[in-house]
Order: C-alpha cells, then sequence, then structure tokens
C-alpha cells in the first residue's frame, strides 16, 4: 500500500493512513437511519396533530355559529346538500327540501311516526348571508366563518345532522331533539335516549362516509376496513365508525379503535341547547314554559300538563272536554255539546235528551246527555194571605206552592 503525504501549515506528515473503515462507515448509515426514522415518523405525528387541531378548530366554529343561529332565528339551519360540487351556485346553502337526504330518528312528538334527521354538510353561506342577496344583514357577524370552515383537516366536508322539526319556529320545541347518542358498547350517552338536537362529524383521516367538495364520497360507508394492526392492544367493542354513514338516526361518539373489529378514527360533537329559565319569551305574545313534565299551581303532585288547586277565572277560557280527574275519555263531555244544537241537549220535544218532552225542563246533565222532567206535574191551589200577591211558583219537598210577597 502506497504511502500517503497531507501538507498542512506547510509541515509534511509521511506514513499517515486517510478515510472511514467498512464498519464505521456502517455505524454512521445505521445512526443517519434511526435519526430519519425518528424524524420522519415525528414529521407524520406533527402533521397529523395540526389536522386534528384544524378539525377541532373547525368543528367549534360551526358549533358556536349554529348556536347563535339559533338564538337569532328561534330554529336551527337547514344542513347543506353534501353531494354539491365547490362550483355550484347552492354549495354551502341550507337544503330544507324534499330531495335532502333524511334518516329516521326517535318519535319526540309523540305522533307514533319517526321523526326525520336531515343529513349534510354545514350550510356556512346561508349562516353569513340567510337570503343570497350578497347583504350579510340577515346572517351571523360576530363569528369568523369561511368555507374553510366547513371542512376538516383532512380537507372533507364536516357532517352536519339536525333534528328536522327543530329547523322551523312553528314546530320547534327544545325538548323535541331525535337524534341517538352511543359508545362503542351501543349505550346511550345522553339522557334522554335519542333526544339530541344536532351533531358534527368529522369522518377522520380516512374519510369514510365523508364528502369531498367536489361532492363525492371520499370513502363509502361499505367499503373494506384496514387490515388489524398488531398494536395497539385489544378494545372488544359492538359498534365501528361506519354508524355514523349508514342512513340511520343513530351515531357513535366512541373511542379511537384501529382495530377492523371496532374500527372508529371519526371525531364527533353533539349538542343541544335547552333553555335553563322555566319561561321562554317567543315574542309576539307567545310565552312557553320549558318544563317537560306537569306544572302545578297550588299543589306539590300535579296529575296534569296544568294542574291548578283553587278556582281560575278569566274572560273566556278554550278547550276541548271536559273531564273528571280520571282523563278517561268515557268520562269527558265535549264543550261544543253546550253550545250547540245537539238533540242529547235539549229537551223539547222530539229531541234526545233523557225523558224530552213537551213542557219538560233541563234537571240536570249525565253521559252527555240531559235529564229532563216536568216543570210542574200539578199546578198549586189556592191563594195569597190578605195584603199579599203571588209572584212565582215554587217546587220542593213539599210539592208545588205559589210564592207570595207583601202588596208594594
Amino acid at each position: 500500500m502506497a504511502n500517503v503525504t497531507q501538507r498542512s501549515n506547510g509541515l509534511a506528515h509521511e506514513g499517515v493512513q486517510g478515510g472511514f473503515t467498512l464498519v464505521e462507515i456502517a455505524f454512521v448509515v445505521l445512526i443517519s437511519g434511526l435519526m430519519a426514522v425518528i424524524y420522519t415518523q415525528s414529521y407524520f405525528s406533527y402533521v397529523e396533530s395540526q389536522r386534528i387541531a384544524r378539525t377541532e378548530d373547525s368543528m367549534d366554529l360551526s358549533e358556536s355559529a349554529l348556536k347563535e343561529w339559533l338564538d337569532l332565528k328561534k330554529s336551527y339551519p337547514c344542513p347543506a346538500d353534501p353531494r354539491l360540487p365547490e362550483t355550484h351556485p347552492n354549495y354551502g346553502r341550507a337544503d330544507c327540501s324534499t330531495t335532502a337526504i333524511r334518516v329516521a330518528g326517535r318519535d319526540a312528538d309523540g305522533d307514533a311516526t319517526p321523526d326525520p334527521i336531515l343529513v349534510g354538510a354545514i350550510p356556512f353561506r346561508t349562516l353569513l348571508d340567510e337570503n343570497g342577496d350578497g347583504n350579510t344583514s340577515d346572517g351571523l357577524r360576530d363569528i369568523p366563518l369561511t368555507a374553510s370552515s366547513s371542512l376538516d383537516g383532512w380537507g372533507n366536508k364536516l357532517t352536519y345532522a339536525i333534528t328536522e322539526n327543530l329547523t322551523k319556529v312553528a314546530t320547534y320545541r327544545q325538548t323535541d331533539g331525535a337524534i341517538q347518542i352511543v359508545d362503542e358498547f351501543n349505550l346511550s350517552v345522553i339522557d334522554p335516549p335519542g333526544s339530541m338536537h344536532a351533531i358534527i362529524i368529522s369522518h377522520g383521516p380516512n374519510g369514510r362516509g365523508a364528502y369531498s367538495t367536489s361532492g363525492v364520497l371520499s370513502d363509502s360507508c361499505g367499503s373494506p376496513l384496514p387490515p388489524t394492526p398488531p398494536t395497539p392492544p385489544l378494545v372488544v367493542t359492538m359498534l365501528t365508525e361506519t354508524e355514523n354513514c349508514n342512513g340511520d338516526g343513530v351515531f357513535l361518539h366512541g373511542l379511537k379503535s384501529l382495530r377492523e373489529a371496532s374500527y372508529n378514527d371519526d371525531i364527533v360533537k353533539y349538542f343541544a341547547m335547552r333553555e335553563a329559565r322555566l319561561w321562554i319569551d317567543y315574542g309576539a305574545g307567545r310565552a312557553a314554559n320549558t318544563n317537560v313534565g306537569n306544572v302545578g299551581v297550588g299543589t306539590t303532585t300535579p296529575q296534569a300538563k296544568l294542574d291548578v288547586n283553587g278556582t281560575v277565572g278569566g274572560l273566556q277560557i278554550t278547550g276541548r272536554d271536559f273531564c273528571d280527574k280520571s282523563n278517561v275519555d268515557a268520562t269527558c263531555m265535549p264543550l261544543a255539546a253546550l253550545a250547540s244544537n245537539d238533540p242529547n241537549m235539549s229537551c223539547r220535544a222530539g229531541a234526545s235528551g233523557i225523558g224530552a218532552g213537551n213542557a219538560k225542563a233541563i234537571r240536570s246533565i249525565q253521559k252527555n246527555r240531559v235529564e229532563c222532567e216536568t216543570l210542574f206535574p200539578t199546578m198549586p191551589t189556592g191563594t195569597c194571605p190578605t195584603g199579599r200577591i203571588a209572584v212565582g211558583i215554587q217546587r220542593s219537598s213539599l210539592g208545588v206552592t205559589l210564592l207570595c210577597e207583601p202588596k208594594p
């Protein structure tokens, strides 16, 4: 091997070997590789955390906007159609039409049919300019809502679902939320179950069930789940994230899980605006009590929606029936019967009152019919004493007698 001479500062060094051994080079490559892996993992973790933070910011901003809209308009906005692309004139505008996406929720209004839930995207344009005329005076002013606020950190549209009855002032009742929220064990996380007003969903990194800004599904709800990774440890669950896009009124708010049998990377926010006050002023002379049970006046154990232990007065009282406390229909009397020509409420000849006929009068009312009897089966005999005159006829247990009073 030839000697190498390296000159430095004018001095010669003979017999010095230069370069690195294979072991040294391998060690340097190994360290560099490890550092690159650590850096790459840290970088991707940073990017993912930024996406999650952006998603949470968008969801918080959207929730605030929806709540402020409710406060101003006394109802929620309908969702936007998620199937529309950015170029469509109705992109981001509320859609309450018959073609809007609807799923069935609980029967909150008690009409024996499931209440519909509207599902779509954040209607950011409606929130900013209600009628779309360019004048934002009818929209929100204090919330910095933008088109990007309706997207999550992965660039997909946030899903917004709302009980349809709560999108109209005429049918809005704060107790009529119809959305059910469950955990991964299919247990309700709200009380009462199925009573949530609205929910906002980011479908997470995989975008399963989310719509892109082009109006197409980023990943269909029925697409295959990613394979089960060896970690983290097993978490036995019953539901997956498909609960948030499977077309019913039940939504999942569960722990993050990367296992195929319980896969869930969705981020969820749900809310219901309920007044803490007992009374709400709806304007135009309308007020409502927020109590969902019974209200008592003079009693601590009300048995009806309004139970008054005392005398009720007023210039005009409207209603449908008079009922006894059992509130059984068979014991109720229709109020219309008292103000109509119902033959059951008459004692004239040919009517249907009990014992009706000529010279008959109403004695009582029973079973929604009057009971009739002859006014005076016999006429009184005799005269009034001297100095008194007859002023009437009286019927009592003693019979029929003249009513006499002193002469004026």
